[in-house]
């Protein structure tokens, strides 16, 4: 797998959250701040660069713990 710009983008947005606030953001926390730094952004477009899987395997490749499910913290 070869990394663009929006990979390394969404990389980085996980890698500052969960220095920042101890833990890797959720899906739609991902989607809604990612949207800010990449113009049009939605889920789909999310779905198209890490798969189904999205915020685990985000997270997994920038080398951060799994977001916590639903309810988590």
């Amino acid at each position: 797998m070869s990394l663009d710009e929006d990979h390394w983008t969404v990389i980085n947005h996980l890698r500052d959250q969960y220095r920042e606030h101890g833990y890797t953001p959720k899906f739609r926390t991902m989607l809604k701040d990612v949207n800010e730094k990449i113009s049009n952004c939605d889920s789909k477009l999310l779905y198209d660069l890490f798969s189904l899987e999205t915020a685990k395997k985000g997270a997994r490749i920038a080398g951060l713990p799994e977001p916590f499910v639903k309810g988590g913290y």
